[in-house]
């Protein structure tokens, strides 16, 4: 019965291997200084139709260092554009509760606009929980929000949605997030996928011919 369990395990471990990844914004490495506009987060998904949106290191674009983390975080309204997400899809367990945890700030000093970012939990295109923040800070803030997982697949998605310009006057303003964290905080159901009960099969016969 040991063994059985123990294969059971293994098989479990196989089903959630793929965790949510590079919340520091740490790959790939960029020289100190410096950032890129081309350049995506290992694990991210970026849409940037204004073509605004970098990976940047602490100091490029006057960005505060976090001191946490690395040295790299990533930012939207490069050259005054707006709008643009990026994205990332994690394994989760069905009935599952997570916290996400991030930070964010301003980067233009001494006084920039106002900032709005919209953080979500997506099962496909149906939205678990949110979190929109209004801002204007110049050091790093940390927020958070909890979502519970529909399925084995969620996705956490950053956007910029800035807000209209003031006065017929744009927003130059730039934002930056690091320090994301996704933690599971409570079990869910576990139902076994059909590959669960398929490995569970093979590891019964295996011991009923070893028995023999």
């Amino acid at each position: 019965m040991k063994k059985l369990k123990f294969v059971l395990g293994l098989s479990n471990m196989g089903l959630f291997a793929a965790a949510f990844a590079n919340g520091g914004m740490e790959g790939p490495v960029l020289p100190a200084g410096t950032y890129s506009f081309a350049t995506v987060p290992t694990s991210w998904v970026k849409v940037d139709p204004q073509g605004g949106n970098v990976l940047q290191t602490y100091g490029a674009f006057g960005l505060p260092a976090l001191g946490q983390e690395g040295q790299q975080a990533y930012g939207w309204g490069g050259s005054g554009t707006t709008g643009g997400s990026l994205a990332q899809t994690f394994d989760t367990i069905a009935g599952g509760t997570y916290l996400v945890s991030f930070q964010y700030v301003a980067q233009l000093n001494p006084n920039p606009g106002p900032q709005r970012l919209l953080a979500e939990a997506l099962n496909g295109s149906t939205i678990l929980n949110s979190s929109q923040i209004k801002f204007t800070n110049v050091a790093w803030i940390t927020a958070s929000f909890s979502f519970t997982a529909a399925t084995t697949s969620t996705t956490l998605r950053f956007s910029d949605t800035q807000d209209v310009p003031v006065n017929g006057i744009a927003l130059n303003e730039d934002w930056a997030l690091d320090s994301v964290t996704v933690t599971q905080s409570s079990q869910g159901s576990g139902v076994p996928e059909p590959s669960t009960f398929a490995l569970a099969a093979g590891a019964l016969a295996f011991l009923a011919y070893r028995r023999r």
